[in-house]
């Protein structure tokens, strides 16, 4: 089904948590827009800190093969290098 055709009410999960009323109170209506931004809100939350769990775990992950022999060899050639420069 393409995506045009797909009807969804995201409200629905909601207004059943509210009995599924035909109509809404002023009250109701306020309350159901908080619950609905505040779920939202959330849920980007939960989003952002999957990210950010995934870039720690890349980041560490660099970090540990950063550490590797090989690499250790090229820093101190490197800042062999350096202070060589530096002094001339």
């Amino acid at each position: 089904m393409r995506r045009e055709e797909m009807e969804v009410d995201f409200l629905a999960p909601f207004l059943a948590q509210m009995g599924d009323p035909e109509r809404l109170t002023r009250d109701q209506a306020l309350l159901l827009k908080e619950q609905c931004l505040a779920d939202l809100k959330q849920r980007l939350i939960d989003k952002a800190n999957l990210i950010q769990a995934r870039f720690e775990k890349v980041r560490y992950s660099t970090i540990d093969s950063v550490t590797s022999p090989l690499f250790l060899l090229l820093l101190i050639i490197l800042s062999e290098r350096h202070g060589q420069n530096a002094t001339v």
